[in-house]
């Protein structure tokens, strides 16, 4: 597409608005030298919303002028389609469509000899200077004001090198965080049922992207230890599948604040409510609609005993 060529189409009278639309329809697909070309009649005659007799007498109009030349023929899927070019030398000379009054005779755009453009007054635009750029540095760096200065003295971390100093137990190496592999062993390690790996691997690593893989392994092994330590006609459900237990987030039934107990301030008021009525509260209730770990665990606490 050459937007020079096109620009200049739309400034020229071109003697209709068929005509027009369909020398731009051609500019906007040739090259800069005004070549390439080539399009089937039905097509423009779709695009321009004309008749293809329209298009086909046009091109021909187009070439007895010598707005256009025939340059030779390409092969199509249907035979042939007729590559043209456009002669921009024949279209500078058209009559203009309006008159600029910032016009000096000259047309403004690039020229095809490579020569000086002209702005948009007429006036040459001449070089201007262009100062060399550090490839290392492309940008403006914003420098800080300041530098802060490590503490002096018997206390300071660093040594006077600068780095961490292994006395204080900065200079050891930073734990490497496991893989999502690793971290998922130990959790297939600590879950209580060991079904469906593939699928739960899956649901591992969509879990781990709303929390931290230590905390839904911690909630594993609550969740292992508060089915094996029923007290004797206490209700535990079956564990569930691992894939279902992570894509319900359950580990957070099982989380424990600062002092070992779940805090009240974490329970919804949808929550909070239904609880103090003696009621299961549809999200915290297993697959059989009994409650689960945290359930119970605030029925018992609002004084409505063990739940049955």
């Amino acid at each position: 597409m050459s937007r020079f060529i096109a620009a200049l189409v739309y400034r020229k009278r071109i003697g209709s608005m068929a005509r027009k639309s369909i020398l731009a329809y051609c500019a906007e697909r040739a090259n800069d030298d005004g070549t390439g070309i080539w399009a089937s009649k039905v097509r423009i005659a779709n695009e321009v919303e004309c008749s293809k007799q329209t298009v086909i007498s046009t091109l021909n109009a187009f070439v007895e002028e010598g707005v256009m030349v025939e340059v030779g023929k390409r092969r199509s899927p249907h035979g042939y389609t007729i590559e043209y070019a456009i002669n921009v030398s024949a279209v500078m000379q058209l009559e203009d469509a309006f008159e600029d009054p910032f016009s000096t005779g000259e047309t403004r755009g690039p020229k095809l000899d490579g020569s000086n453009e002209l702005t948009p007054r007429g006036q040459t635009a001449g070089p201007q200077e262009v100062k060399p750029v550090d490839p290392n540095r492309p940008r403006t760096v914003l420098k800080p004001s300041y530098s802060p200065k490590p503490p002096e003295g018997d206390d300071d971390l660093f040594s006077a090198s600068g780095q961490p100093t292994p006395e204080n137990g900065d200079g050891a190496e930073a734990k490497k965080p496991d893989s999502i592999e690793e971290s998922f062993e130990k959790f297939w390690k600590a879950y209580p049922k060991k079904a469906g790996k593939p699928n739960a691997l899956k649901a591992w690593k969509a879990a781990i992207k709303h929390a931290d893989p230590d905390r839904i392994i911690s909630g594993a092994e609550r969740y292992a230890e508060w089915l094996s330590s029923a007290a004797p006609g206490e209700f535990r459900p079956q564990p569930k599948y691992p894939q279902g237990w992570l894509n319900d987030h359950r580990w957070t039934e099982f989380e424990d604040s600062a002092n070992g107990e779940p805090r009240e301030e974490d329970l919804s008021r949808h929550q909070h409510a239904m609880l103090l009525d003696g009621r299961v509260p549809p999200s915290m209730a297993d697959d059989n609609g009994r409650p689960n770990a945290a359930a119970q665990y605030w029925l018992k606490k609002f004084g409505y005993g063990r739940a049955a």
